[in-house]
């Protein structure tokens, strides 16, 4: 082989190896920047969904207060979280992005089924504190999933508050309850109409 021949190949080899070392430094960039991209946009997220579980955890707690007529009186339901337009989506997963994206409809649907019941039940509404508590206790369960699955993947550590108040053992207590409640309510129903005398027939 000649060695214009040997240089020819050299210098093409070369040109080879730069790009490729080109591109995978633009790749490991890419990275890099879309990984920074994610960490702040979790960061926001979660910020954003711990005001909200709390404001969950608040319904929960709540069986409203009497009014002067006796009648039972609730807090306004918490507002759907708004999440910020300057993030990157594309830079977290397509599933995660669709849980967090999706997610302030399902807290609109939520309170769309508690004023449904309100107006079919109401007033008084004795089981109004039920559909609040238990709409509630999923809708802040579910963002304690989403934070959790951001906070595990970009690592971001739960605060020292948040670990000894621990919303999500209050949420579940709360969801329990209400299940407890209506299971009871629905049994207590059940008895007494097996115990209720049949129908007189009518007269003729």
């Amino acid at each position: 082989m000649s060695d214009a021949i040997v240089g020819a190949l050299i210098g093409v080899g070369g040109v080879l190896v730069g790009t490729l070392l080109a591109s995978g430094i633009e790749l490991v960039k890419y990275r890099l920047s879309s990984r920074k991209q994610a960490t702040y946009l979790a960061a926001r997220i979660i910020c954003i969904l711990d005001q909200f579980i709390d404001s969950c955890v608040e319904v929960v707690a709540e069986r409203g207060e009497e009014d002067e007529n006796g009648m039972l009186c609730y807090s306004p339901l918490p507002h759907s979280p708004s999440f910020p337009e300057d993030l990157d989506w594309k830079s977290i997963n397509g599933m995660l992005m669709y849980d967090i994206l999706s997610f302030p409809n399902k807290v609109n649907l939520s309170k769309g089924a508690i004023d449904d019941y309100e107006e079919a039940n109401g007033p008084p509404c004795d089981g109004l504190w039920a559909e609040r508590q238990f709409e509630f206790s999923v809708l802040g369960l579910m963002a304690i999933n989403i934070k959790e699955r951001l906070s595990g993947k970009y690592r971001i550590p739960a605060d020292s508050v948040e670990r000894r108040l621990d919303p999500k053992s209050r949420l579940l207590a709360g969801k329990r309850e209400v299940e407890v409640w209506r299971a009871e309510r629905q049994s207590a129903h059940e008895k007494m109409w097996r115990e209720s005398p049949p129908p007189r027939p009518s007269a003729m």
